[in-house]
This record gives structure tokens, C-alpha cells and sequence, in this order.
């Protein structure tokens, strides 16, 4: 089974609004259908995000961006979980978030070198745009 056909959990902020119970819970989806499908439904939030000063896109994105675990399914109750001890199964993915620390440095290149690399099962840009994301397959979930 490919890792981008297993279901995580889905959070609409990464930082649940108390309170808000369906914050805190997430819903269950198809890792590819986040990744390829949802891209859509948030682009103007992310658009937003990137056209915000630097001090307010911590903020801006812990409160109005999607999450979503991408090493495990996490459950608790027939409900989404944000806790480890309620892994319910691992996806054998973990995702590698790079930030340049000099905003110089294009990741971009390093984004095409590692895309073709067989354990990288997708690449993508971050939120804020300076930044990439790669999923990448691991041998044995158990050491993680």
C-alpha cells in the first residue's frame, strides 16, 4: 500500500481554538486527497499567510491553517486525537520540514534533487513559501 493512501488525522488549525471540540479532534482523511486534492480548498488562506508581515504569520498560521499527522493514524473514543499514546497504527512516513536560515539559500533546487530520490514519496512548498516539506518513506516504523 502506498503511504499517501493511508488515512491521518486532519486538524483545521494546527492550535485548537478553546473550546472548540472539532478543533481538538481533526477528522480522519486520505493523506494523497490532503495533499493533492485540499491544496485548492486552501489556497487563499495561504495566500494570506504569505502576504502578512513576518511578525504576524506565527499567529496567523497556527489559528487559520490545516494540520495534519503524517507519521500515524491517532484515535481516542471513535474520535481524532492529538496524543501519542493514542496511536492507533504508524503510515511508515515522516515528514522533513526545512526552513533556510539564511533567505538566500533557494530550496527550491534542493526540493527538485530530492523529489526523484525513491524513499521521498512527495515534496511540496510551505505555508509561508521560504520553506519545503518532504514525505519520506521509513524502513521500520518501530524506531520512530
Amino acid at each position: 500500500m502506498s503511504i499517501l493512501n493511508q488515512y491521518v488525522n486532519y486538524f483545521p488549525k494546527a492550535i485548537p481554538e478553546k473550546g472548540v471540540l472539532a478543533d481538538y479532534f481533526g477528522t480522519k482523511a486520505l493523506l494523497r486527497e490532503i495533499l493533492l486534492q485540499m491544496h485548492s480548498k486552501h489556497f487563499n488562506v495561504i495566500a494570506t499567510l504569505r502576504a502578512l508581515p513576518k511578525a504576524e504569520q506565527k499567529a496567523f498560521k497556527n489559528s487559520h491553517v490545516p494540520c495534519f499527522a503524517i507519521s500515524g493514524y491517532f484515535e481516542k473514543d471513535s474520535k481524532g486525537s492529538r496524543n501519542a499514546g493514542d496511536l492507533i497504527y504508524h503510515t511508515g512516513a515522516l515528514c522533513i520540514d526545512l526552513d533556510p536560515k539564511d533567505l538566500s539559500v533557494d530550496l527550491k533546487i534542493l526540493k527538485q534533487n530530492v523529489s526523484s530520490e525513491p524513499f521521498v514519496c512527495y515534496s511540496g512548498h510551505s505555508c509561508r513559501g521560504e520553506g519545503i516539506f518532504i514525505i519520506v518513506h521509513i524502513a521500520d516504523p518501530t524506531l520512530h
